[in-house]
């Protein structure tokens, strides 16, 4: 998340989560959860803490997830990312196949590839995410979908696209 958002080492999350323990259970590499659902439930909630620093405007951190995400896609994304010598096998039969994704594939582009498209039917429609979807459908969208093949995620890739399309209509309908 930290190289998602661009958070520093003195606003890192493990820094703020150190902070919040007793509120929310987390361990590194695992999702961070609420003790207790009503937590969640206030943080998010405009009338009860909207004017609180702690408050959480859903849609406003799904866009700034969402400009992360794309951001590490862009970046991240290439050509035989892996650098397998031939396309002709399975991936089940290319050997050392999943310390090549390990290490081809970090954290935060796997969770971006993952996960940018839940971020996006959360997200306000603009014209900069627009154009940065667009950008990634023309020119990374070959290589999103390798990479969910290599981290054996292509199951989201179908789902992922049925909601693209209708965000793309919703979005020209707001834009015009």
């Amino acid at each position: 998340m930290d190289s998602i958002l661009g958070l520093k080492e003195d606003r890192s999350s493990k820094f703020l989560l150190r902070h919040l323990r007793c509120l929310l259970r987390w361990d590194p590499g695992r999702p961070v959860q609420t003790l207790h659902a009503s937590l969640a439930d206030y943080l998010t909630d405009r009338d009860r803490c909207g004017r609180e620093p702690w408050f959480i405007d859903e849609p406003k951190q799904s866009h700034s997830l969402l400009l992360g995400c794309l951001r590490i896609l862009k970046v991240g994304l290439r050509f035989n990312i892996c650098e397998l010598e031939t396309s002709h096998i399975p991936n089940d039969n290319v050997p050392n196949l999943s310390d090549r994704v390990k290490t081809a594939i970090p954290n935060d582009l796997s969770y971006s590839c993952r996960f940018w498209v839940d971020h996006l039917k959360m997200a306000p429609v603009d014209g900069e995410i627009l154009s940065r979807v667009r950008d990634l459908m023309y020119t990374w969208f070959l290589y999103w979908l390798v990479a969910l093949s290599l981290m054996k995620e292509v199951v989201v890739a179908s789902p992922a696209l049925l909601l693209i399309a209708e965000w793309c209509r919703v979005s020209a309908r707001v834009a015009d």
